[in-house]
């Protein structure tokens, strides 16, 4: 291999890398909290009765969010997913939030061929992170077990594609 291309493919292994990296949506991070919970609906985390964060989840169509940011109480909001292509295709789903609000779970699906990546948000932190297999295949289980909640999912129509 010619060293251009061996330089070439180190500086894409390197941005690959770098793309997968654990890395923080807010400014700053946020002091644990005690006693919270997450509304019913899955919608907003309270801390000791009042809201602490509350979700937004746009263009919400099959069980997924074109765009699911977190607002905190204080201003700062964490932009979790935005779709970078087709709203057809591209969505966060299965959003899902542990019982005591430190955690937001969601499938990443993106592309015609409908890639999939499951992340986690450590809402304290401000830390996303891709998730492995074996950590995806629990947040079935905590919602079976009552650790966690599923956001609120009304379906809305598709955007019209000009």
């Amino acid at each position: 291999m010619s060293s251009a291309r061996a330089a070439k493919v180190a500086i894409a292994a390197i941005l690959l890398a770098a793309g997968c990296a654990d890395r923080r949506l807010t400014a700053r991070a946020h002091e644990p909290q005690r006693k919270c919970t997450v509304r019913p609906d899955g919608k907003a985390i309270l801390c000791g009765g009042e809201t602490f964060a509350s979700f937004d989840c746009q263009i919400r169509f099959h069980a997924g969010c074109t765009t699911l940011s977190l607002r905190y109480a204080d201003g700062q909001v964490a932009r979790l997913y935005e779709a970078p292509g087709d709203p057809k295709f591209d969505k966060a789903a299965d959003a899902t939030v542990a019982s005591d609000g430190s955690r937001v779970w969601f499938l990443e699906i993106e592309g015609p061929f409908l890639a999939r990546q499951w992340r986690e948000y450590d809402v304290w932190s401000g830390v996303i992170k891709n998730m492995s297999p074996a950590e995806a295949g629990q947040v079935d289980a905590a919602i079976a077990r009552g650790a966690a909640v599923r956001l609120g999912t009304e379906e809305q129509p598709a955007p019209r594609v000009q």
